[in-house]
């Protein structure tokens, strides 16, 4: 089996065909991966199956995994493994989530551009996102997610821009997203909880349901 990497942008990401992540991957195809994760931000890897145990398993390759901030707090979970998030608007009982739900207006945050875990003083090393269930196509499109890699925005800076910049940190903030959309209700104690949430560093592997 020969891993396949074709440009599918000409700064940041890669279709990778010829490999079967669900099956055993040794050193050699981690550290492939590893290269070609170098050269691009974005890999795409299509026509994949796992169960919950493959997917985690093929994630420890390649570092300790992060049990996320939903994860960490939930009584109860629709996944039994911590390390995958599940990211989805169904309930702990398989049901569609309600207009009001916490979770879902959580999640609606998400959907303006954000930076996974970059709120946080050692964001992760990886995302991988594994969707179960992809929107059908319609007038609405198909659900599609949308990347950007800030090492190309930054190679394409003027360099007196780039001299500007240079030394500065920015901070970013998991509230200024869900104040976008009017998710505002937090009190004082919560926000201090979810803005101290410093999980280990790490790889971020995630489930998709409908």
């Amino acid at each position: 089996m020969t891993m396949k990497v074709r440009p599918i942008h000409r700064e940041f990401a890669a279709e990778i065909g010829g490999i079967e992540l669900g099956r055993f991957v040794d050193h050699a195809v981690v550290d492939t991966i590893w290269e070609a994760i170098d050269r691009y931000a974005v890999l795409v890897f299509h026509d994949q199956h796992f169960d919950d145990e493959g997917l985690r398993n093929f994630a420890g390759n390649f570092g300790e995994l992060e049990i996320g901030r939903a994860a960490a707090e939930a009584v109860k979970r629709r996944l039994a493994l911590p390390e995958i998030g599940d990211i989805s608007n169904l309930d702990e009982e398989g049901r569609l989530r309600r207009r009001d739900d916490r979770r879902r207006l959580d999640s609606l945050g998400n959907r303006l551009w954000h930076t996974d875990a970059s709120y946080m003083p050692v964001p992760v090393v990886l995302g991988m996102l594994y969707a179960v269930t992809v929107p059908p196509a319609g007038p609405l499109g198909g659900g599609e997610t949308e990347f950007a890699d800030m090492r190309a925005a930054y190679d394409a800076l003027p360099e007196a821009m780039k001299g500007a910049i240079d030394g500065l940190v920015a901070e970013h903030d998991i509230f200024w997203s869900r104040g976008q959309i009017g998710f505002t209700d937090f009190s004082a104690r919560r926000a201090r909880e979810i803005s101290a949430f410093t999980p280990a560093a790490g790889t971020a592997s995630s489930g998709i349901a409908p």
